[in-house]
């Protein structure tokens, strides 16, 4: 070997021989440069991917979150609404908006474009309403229509709601019920004329009275009266829906512990139902006996029939007649007596808008002892009047919430299932960017216009729209035109003494519906024809 090493022809072939592949650095640094080539485009694929996953689990925007209360203390302040507070709230982080309220996600859309996303684009996505143990207290087990959640159960309801219940040949056959309370609401005015009265109650007083008039026929309960009756539904719907700690923290069993009782809300609601249940044995005990017509074809009377067809393809007892009786008293007193309020507030805040009312409803009654509800349908002003009412004070400043039920995207954010969506309608009937002057009360507003309050028009959502929106429109605006046109043409009216227009407060009171902190004082006098008004 050592004389191997030493041959000059043997040194010649090793050398040559490496001399072919050489080890050479640089060519190592090439490959990896090559290497690293290929994978760039790997590479963006990889990052474009990951960009759009995250964006596709982009929240929207929305203030600070504490840690365990979330957004909670944004919703505890004394001088502000909650609407109120959101609205200012959207003004920062945009037309869409994410809370964190407890354990609960919410979004809170503030513009007519999102709302359409939310109502229209993915209507069937947000269908369904949350559930909590009171919703399914109060609603029978969810056997009514608001809290029930969507499927062939609220379909079918909702159509017996629409045909049978709500129907304008319907509406129309509830009219010598609503011309006879409102004839007893004159009555009752004409016997204070000239002195203070409490117009506030004397409208829930006449509403009561005729919705459960409407619902129950000429049943009497000797429980309760009318007013005194849906006074306790009211006060049992505000308890069953205001959101308490265990709701915010549904994992949590301490605040279950803590705060759960329902001892009231079971006590209330037992009470209702003992109510219920003795005007449907009247309604079926006077079936038996062959007095059916002594009900007036009323709502318990109409259930009644459809319990007994049978045609539904699903059982329907007397629970399922007492879910949609407390929609019906619920949902129908409150709007429709806290409108009629702000309307009259507003007409005497404003008193050129009054004066021209009052002059449309008497020229169109002129001379006419009876008043009939046809006459009421040419009544173009003070339809402008409710309108711009509405506008003003939605029966709903939010939403009630709905759920999402699978994950979607609205207004190119993420939003996952189960987070519940509010529309903020009273920001958006308050937004200067859709309403000029939106904070002053214009029924001119609409005239020439073709918006309406049936879910068409995005900026104007007073019950609100799509599938779930509110089933009785035409009951409650009909509830509201016959009154108010009787005491515009029956009575001229003021302030008591020492009050101006400009001296009314108008402060709102949040609940079931946003009606005025302080009842509405007023002094009517007798309006006599002959007289120049």
């Amino acid at each position: 070997m050592g004389d191997l090493a030493n041959d000059p022809l043997y040194k010649a072939k090793y050398h040559s021989c490496y001399s072919i592949h050489p080890p050479k650095k640089h060519n190592m640094e090439f490959q990896l440069f090559n290497s690293f080539f290929l994978l760039i485009p790997f590479l963006i694929i990889f990052i474009i991917g990951l960009r759009k996953s995250k964006e596709r689990q982009r929240l929207p925007p929305g203030p600070l979150k504490l840690p365990i209360i979330g957004n909670l203390y944004h919703l505890i302040e004394t001088s502000s609404l909650p609407h109120e507070i959101l609205r200012d709230l959207s003004r920062k982080y945009g037309p869409i908006m994410h809370l964190k309220l407890g354990d609960l996600s919410f979004i809170v859309v503030s513009s007519p474009k999102v709302a359409k996303e939310v109502l229209k684009t993915h209507d069937i996505n947000f269908g369904s309403r949350p559930h909590t143990e009171s919703h399914k207290l109060i609603s029978y087990n969810y056997s009514d229509i608001l809290f029930s959640p969507y499927g062939e159960y609220w379909k079918n309801m909702r159509k017996v709601l629409a045909m049978e219940l709500f129907s304008a040949k319907k509406v129309r056959s509830f009219g010598p019920i609503r011309l006879d309370e409102g004839s007893r609401l004159i009555a009752s005015v004409k016997e204070s004329a000239g002195k203070q009265i409490n117009l506030t109650e004397k409208l829930r007083c006449f509403t009561s009275s005729l919705v459960c008039r409407i619902a129950f026929g000429k049943v009497k309960t000797t429980m309760v009266e009318p007013s005194a009756f849906v006074a306790l539904v009211r006060e049992l719907v505000t308890l069953g829906t205001v959101m308490g700690l265990p709701d915010l923290f549904p994992s949590s069993r301490l605040l279950r512990l803590l705060f759960g009782s329902k001892s009231k809300l079971l006590e209330m609601h037992q009470t209702i139902d003992n109510i219920f249940n003795d005007i449907i044995d009247q309604h079926i005990h006077s079936n038996e006996n062959g007095n059916g017509e002594f009900f007036e074809e009323d709502l318990v009377y109409v259930l009644l029939k459809i319990k007994e067809s049978s045609d539904l393809g699903f059982p329907f007892t007397n629970n399922n007649i007492k879910g949609v009786l407390f929609d019906v008293i619920g949902g129908g007193t409150e709007s429709s007596s806290t409108t009629m309020d702000w309307a009259m507030s507003e007409m005497i805040k404003n008193p050129h808008v009054l004066a021209k009312a009052q002059r449309e409803v008497r020229d169109a009654f002129k001379g006419q002892k009876i008043i009939d509800e046809d006459d009421i349908r040419g009544l173009e002003y003070l339809k402008l009047v409710i309108k711009e009412t509405l506008r003003l004070h939605p029966p709903g400043t939010l939403s009630f919430p709905r759920e999402c039920t699978e994950d979607c995207h609205i207004a190119g954010y993420h939003v996952p299932k189960r987070t519940r969506v509010m529309i903020n309608t009273w920001a958006i009937t308050r937004n200067s960017e859709y309403w000029p002057d939106p904070d002053s009360f214009i029924p001119e507003r609409f005239e020439n216009q073709e918006i309406d309050f049936l879910g068409n028009h995005y900026e104007f959502l007073p019950f609100s729209s799509g599938r779930r929106i509110c089933p009785g429109i035409a009951f409650g605006v009909a509830n509201v035109e016959l009154p108010l046109a009787l005491l515009l043409y029956n009575f001229n009216w003021k302030l008591p003494a020492g009050l101006e227009p400009k001296d009314m407060d108008m402060s709102e009171l949040f609940g079931i519906t946003v009606s005025r902190k302080s009842k509405l004082h007023l002094v009517p006098t007798i309006y006599d024809p002959s007289h120049d008004y």
